[in-house]
């Protein structure tokens, strides 16, 4: 890859200065880099812990965006809690204590009552409302 093409990739994912060692880089920034040294590689296997964290809503969406490019025809292992990227796999597990506890699409873990559909009803602002009677209050 040369220069030029790399500077293409940063500038593709919203990156466009860092100074001499990336001392200047914001968070978000510097999760673009990371996205564009993926992209600039073309791995065929990627690991993303966490893409979203710590980043503002307009670098949020800078990365969404390259991700869909990026994990377009790609094997994409993404350890995350952000449950609009994961209504999005192919295969969701779902992980309490370390262990496996649901596995499945998205609108599989949303047919059943389990953990995921609690967890991602309760996130997206979605849980069933529940009236508290005068004895419980």
């Amino acid at each position: 890859m040369h220069h030029h093409q790399g500077k293409h990739r940063l500038w593709e994912v919203g990156c466009h200065h860092g100074g001499e060692r990336g001392d200047t880089l914001s968070g978000g920034q510097r999760q673009r880099i990371a996205i564009a040294r993926a992209l600039i590689r073309n791995a065929p296997i990627l690991i993303l812990d966490e893409p979203m964290r710590g980043l503002d809503v307009e670098s949020e969406m800078a990365v969404r965006e390259a991700l869909k490019r990026l994990m377009a025809g790609k094997t994409c292992l993404l350890i995350t809690h952000d449950l609009q990227a994961v209504a999005q796999a192919d295969l969701v597990l779902v992980l309490d204590e370390g262990r496996i506890v649901e596995r499945g699409r998205h609108s599989e873990l949303m047919a059943r009552s389990g953990q995921y559909r609690q967890l991602y009803e309760l996130k997206l602002g979605q849980y069933p409302a529940r009236t508290i009677s005068m004895e419980e209050a």
